[in-house]
């Protein structure tokens, strides 16, 4: 399956004519889980993202551990 990444979002997708639905459906939603539409590494980042859930507001944190980045991503389902 085709998808188009835009800036750090899926803007759609493009299924094979002979793709089954459900198949369809999974690939949307691990494609939902590759979205990041953080501005920053730095703070706090609220904001609303559209997904296979519809549109959500997320908030985005990013947490120094030691050497390493880590960004956690919250979907506050509405």
């Amino acid at each position: 399956m085709s998808f188009v990444f835009v800036d750090g979002r899926i803007d759609s997708v493009c299924p094979r004519s002979d793709d089954e639905t459900w198949a369809v459906n999974i690939r949307r939603g691990i494609l939902s889980t590759l979205q990041n539409t953080m501005t920053s590494l730095k703070g706090v980042i609220t904001g609303r993202e559209t997904d296979v859930a519809g549109n959500c507001p997320v908030i985005y944190k990013v947490l120094h551990l030691r050497h390493n980045w880590v960004c956690i991503c919250t979907y506050l389902f509405s």
